[in-house]
């Protein structure tokens, strides 16, 4: 009896270290220290999320299949349905598992790859999800009488805790969540994952939130989609382009966007404002969205409309 006692205590120390030591995303309040985190890129959620990535595979909204959920391998083989039924957009790779909404707005689904099979984790309908290791952050849609009402909830859809009431867009990067207040013009305001300690931030009205390093990217709504940057605590105010800027995206000490004042192609410089160049010569894009070094974007025409992707130099333009 005695050896059998001893034998129980020694396998309950096991799987305690185990589950102190392993990847637990309930148990770090540091996100870039845990080894499961996939950092969410706001730049695409802000371009409807089209795509995420785990290594090997790029999860993707297949507009050929009526914008439902596949995947396919960096070379563009193994191409394989996951859901069907329902759209997929905002997607998130975060532990495994991709997390979306099924339409603009949507419910938030998530698709286990493992267990190969998606589930509603949250039954409200979201216009902007993002996914870090231990929270689900959405923002209701027009559609809701809470039209704004920025959330979070665990990764299971609990524990449900409202952030702020009135919120146009939002990124989190670091521990914060930057955002733009409706309520008070869409200025750009700043407040920790817990809805506290809340810092505003400008006194302009912003649009296409980005974070990265030291610095918020935005575009400012009542000065023409000019692209501006600032530190996060607000201060260092640049101008980076004069351009009519939309869809923005930064990623990898780059800046792409699309340039409505030249007819809707996709230019690319440093978050410096250096090297401003354009790298899509196509009129209308949008929807850009980057993963690694690939560039995907969606142009509406008739005669070229469609999904494409290329590497983030324009390079290799194909469908998709």
């Amino acid at each position: 009896m005695e050896s059998f006692m001893k034998q129980i205590k020694i396998l309950i120390y096991i799987i305690t270290l185990t589950l102190i030591t392993g990847c637990n995303a309930y148990e770090t309040d540091n996100l870039k220290e845990s080894p499961c985190f996939t950092e969410t890129s706001e730049g695409n959620i802000h371009n409807i999320g089209l795509v995420a990535a785990d290594g090997e595979w790029i999860y993707y909204s297949n507009h050929n299949d009526n914008d439902t959920l596949y995947k396919m391998k960096r070379d563009r083989s193994d191409i394989t349905p996951l859901s069907h039924g329902h759209f997929a957009y905002n997607l998130n790779f975060v532990n495994g598992s991709v997390y979306y909404t099924a339409g603009l707005p949507g419910l938030i689904y998530k698709y286990d790859t493992v267990k190969k099979r998606d589930f509603v984790v949250v039954f409200e309908k979201a216009e902007n999800l993002i996914v870090t290791n231990k929270n689900i952050f959405y923002r209701l849609s027009s559609y809701n009488n809470d039209w704004g009402k920025l959330y979070k909830t665990d990764l299971k859809g609990r524990h449900k805790t409202l952030l702020a009431e009135s919120v146009t867009e939002f990124a989190v990067n670091k521990g914060y969540i930057y955002y733009s207040d409706r309520y008070d013009n869409s200025f750009l305001y700043k407040m920790d994952i817990n809805g506290n300690n809340i810092t505003k931030l400008n006194d302009r009205s912003s649009s296409d939130i980005n974070v990265e390093g030291e610095y918020v990217y935005y575009t400012d709504c009542l000065d023409n989609q000019k692209l501006y940057k600032m530190k996060t605590d607000g201060t260092d105010k640049a101008l980076l382009s004069g351009d009519m800027c939309w869809n923005v995206n930064v990623s990898g000490g780059y800046i792409y966007y699309r340039n409505q004042t030249d007819f809707g192609k996709i230019y690319k410089m440093k978050t410096d404002g250096n090297e401003n160049n354009c790298i899509i010569n196509m009129e209308n894009c949008t929807h850009i969205n980057i993963i690694d070094d690939y560039l995907f974007f969606y142009v509406p025409s008739f005669e070229q409309g469609g999904y494409y992707m290329s590497d983030v130099n324009g390079n290799g333009i194909t469908g998709y």
